[in-house]
């Protein structure tokens, strides 16, 4: 069991769970400012840098298998669902790519930066930005089903349960 953080200096550290040793450290160019995710079949482990790129690594060794480049920092969290890597980038967009290829899937550009974690609920992806939109997205095709335009931005992950989505904004 591995306990995995990300850093202001730019480095991802895995520590075993259990007596805290330092298994292996990846460095990144960029400050590490969210969580990562894990992708449990293929025992991955996923995080967002501010030098503009998602990098997935193995679990076991902390090894770079692939580093997916935006146009801009990211500072939110990725999402793993299946075998999908969502993420936002603070270029305004939201990229798919497999986690079985790793090939892109698809882009969608919103109107603002992106701070905020993508989340999936009811079979659509669900993006919040700068631009005070909480985007519904198609998981699969990355069509927009709809939006929906607050008063101020949306920087943080929104939360989902079964009878309502919580849009936390940012007011000025």
């Amino acid at each position: 069991q591995l306990v995995v953080i990300g850093s202001n200096d730019g480095i991802v550290y895995a520590y075993e769970a259990k007596n805290g040793a330092l298994r292996w450290k990846f460095q990144t160019s960029g400050d590490i400012k969210s969580a990562g995710a894990y992708d449990p079949i293929r025992r991955f482990v996923v995080v967002n840098s501010m030098d503009g790129k998602c990098y997935v690594l193995s679990a076991r060794d902390g090894s770079p298998l692939y580093a997916k480049a935006a146009g801009a920092g990211i500072y939110s969290s990725p999402l793993v669902y299946q075998n999908i890597t969502y993420m936002t980038s603070l270029d305004k967009s939201v990229y798919a790519f497999s986690l079985d290829t790793f090939k892109d899937m698809w882009t969608y550009e919103t109107s603002g930066r992106v701070f905020s974690s993508p989340v999936i609920a009811d079979s659509s992806l669900w993006v919040g930005s700068n631009d005070g939109r909480l985007y519904e997205i198609d998981p699969i095709s990355g069509k927009l089903k709809y939006f929906f335009q607050t008063t101020e931005r949306i920087v943080n992950k929104i939360v989902c349960n079964r009878s309502y989505i919580f849009v936390p904004t940012a007011i000025n």
